[in-house]
């Protein structure tokens, strides 16, 4: 059975056909084909709801079972953004990885701000109190997440998501999701990967997806793990 990659871009298309190398299926890319993939708006409220918008419009468009996928990355500090919209969030790659550093550290500044604030507030009301025994009982009633729950410290915690759609001309099938989560690195390392991939230090790892390479990436990424589902489902010969 033939399955298109519906993307146009080469990068995922490549991630597509060596992860489901074995999924008894062949993964087949617009220009093998002879074709290329309109755009597709992506006016969901979810990866899965945009996955399946992708997946349903080059299914039409193409007439046979494709596998599309909406991915991006979450960021913690800065409340999940920027999320769906992180192919959106700048004009290119390097844009992208640029406003996302520049808004976490202003996130981090602002956080640091209040709560040296709030520390002045606090010595100078125990002082008021007690002159000496009151200041260490105001520091020991301090909350331990108050230093380390991201207001003193640069939280940079994030993962990455992906939702692949399954589905075939007027019909989702199936989704499949994935995720991977890290840290964000403080600037841009590595030739390697597509998108955020330069800045995101995958949990277990010192270097960065664009620094380990398609091996490893391979087997530990958001789509990946994403891709993975969907190839456990092909072999349970769910279609044919």
């Amino acid at each position: 059975m033939r399955i298109l990659a519906g993307t146009n871009n080469v990068h995922k298309i490549l991630e597509f056909k060596s992860i489901l190398q074995d999924s008894g299926t062949m993964i087949v890319s617009p220009p093998e084909l002879g074709i290329s993939l309109p755009d597709i708006p992506e006016d969901g409220s979810t990866f899965e709801e945009n996955a399946g918008i992708k997946a349903l419009g080059f299914a039409k468009f193409a007439k046979m079972t494709v596998i599309a996928d909406d991915s991006g990355l979450e960021i913690d500090a800065l409340g999940g953004a920027p999320g769906i919209h992180s192919a959106r969030y700048a004009g290119t790659n390097e844009k992208r990885i640029e406003r996302v550093l520049r808004e976490i550290e202003e996130k981090c500044q602002v956080k640091k701000s209040n709560s040296q604030h709030r520390t002045s507030n606090i010595e100078h009301r125990s002082e008021s109190i007690n002159q000496r025994s009151k200041i260490k009982n105001a520091d020991d009633r301090r909350p331990f997440d108050y230093v380390q729950g991201g207001l003193m410290t640069d939280n940079r915690t994030a993962r990455f998501v992906c939702v692949v759609a399954l589905a075939e001309p007027g019909k989702v099938i199936a989704t499949f999701r994935g995720e991977v989560r890290g840290r964000l690195g403080y600037e841009a390392r590595g030739a390697g990967g597509f998108g955020y991939d330069p800045i995101f230090i995958p949990d277990g790892y010192e270097k960065t997806f664009a620094e380990l390479g398609g091996e490893i990436k391979d087997k530990i990424s958001h789509r990946a793990n994403a891709l993975k589902k969907l190839e456990k489902y092909l072999k349970g010969g769910k279609i044919s």
